[in-house]
């Protein structure tokens, strides 16, 4: 008989503590990339694994990253025109699910950066922060990475009007409030708005549309051009910040050799750019999502290994 997660994540983990749940993070085609294992320790702290299938053999690893970050933990649980909390961990998910709530984690601090966000897009979402500084911190990071994403709204849990102890989160609050129901949790003081995302940076001294240039018919040319043409009717994305993508994305794939000459100089096709536009109305990121899964097909290794994000350490160049 095939070993089950569970049997792999206590056979793997029994040196380590006693293995309490082996949390399934699922793609977006319903396969598993990976389980995060939580584990009790013999001084009542808790520990976390990360343990995949590879190759039909269960390792203390997470596996190939998925060409669109790792997946959130409850995603399924997302449902059109629904709101959606966001905790830090899986037992916090689990306990809200538990009432009919959706809730999704990317599974703590330090991994908010290399998680999938997207399909909170158009959501209304509410984070609830555990109660102390990482927890707020965390959601400082989520709250930073919906900004580009175009949710509809998001709001905080006001936990200083919980009542809760120092590190207690939604799942200590549902156990001290057993009869609680979903009404009840979206009853609870949110505090201020923290933004529609639309107006997160108001721009001081807007720009009359007719003071944009505008793209004129030739620079959709060629290959590019029949790219761009072929997304634009299914994307609110503009088609210059389409065309942008495209150019830098296939400069960066092709690599510093191609290249033509304008007298003596070299020019090759790596370009360097930056999109301006305003806060979830611009659809930068809209646009580059096109482009990256276009790209994705093209060239899957380039996709899953060569995009990146957040702050470079200049140090590393020292």
């Amino acid at each position: 008989m095939a070993e089950t997660p569970e049997q792999a994540a206590e056979r793997l983990t029994h040196n380590i503590g006693t293995m309490v749940e082996a949390y399934p993070y699922h793609n977006m085609d319903g396969t598993t990339s990976f389980y995060n294992i939580r584990i009790h320790q013999d001084d009542g702290s808790k520990t976390f694994r990360m343990m995949a299938d590879i190759d039909g053999t269960f390792v203390l690893r997470r596996g190939q990253k998925p060409q669109q970050d790792w997946p959130l933990y409850g995603w399924e649980s997302l449902a059109p025109n629904a709101p959606v909390f966001v905790v830090e961990g899986e037992k916090d998910v689990d306990s809200l699910h538990a009432i009919g709530l959706a809730a999704v984690t990317s599974g703590g601090v330090n991994s908010v950066g290399s998680a999938d966000w997207s399909p909170l897009a158009g959501h209304q979402v509410i984070l609830w922060p555990d109660n102390d500084e990482p927890g707020r911190r965390y959601m400082d990071e989520v709250r930073a990475r919906l900004e580009t994403i175009g949710c509809t709204t998001v709001e905080q849990v006001n936990t200083d009007a919980l009542g809760l102890p120092e590190k207690g989160d939604c799942s200590d609050w549902l156990a001290l409030h057993p009869l609680a129901a979903a009404d009840d949790v979206l009853a609870l003081d949110r505090g201020e708005r923290i933004a529609t995302l639309a107006s997160i940076f108001p721009s001081a001294e807007p720009v009359a549309a007719n003071d944009w240039p505008s793209l004129g018919p030739n620079a959709l040319h060629g290959l590019a051009g029949e790219v761009v043409n072929a997304i634009v009717p299914y994307s609110e994305a503009d088609a210059t910040a389409l065309l942008i993508q495209f150019l830098v994305a296939i400069g960066n794939v092709f690599g510093p050799l191609p290249h033509c000459r304008v007298e003596a100089s070299r020019h090759g096709l790596n370009l360097f750019a930056v999109l301006v536009g305003e806060t979830a109305k611009g659809r930068k990121g809209t646009s580059w999502e096109h482009i990256r899964r276009l790209m994705s097909l093209v060239a899957p290794d380039w996709a899953a290994n060569r995009v990146t994000g957040g702050l470079v350490d200049r140090r590393s160049y020292q």
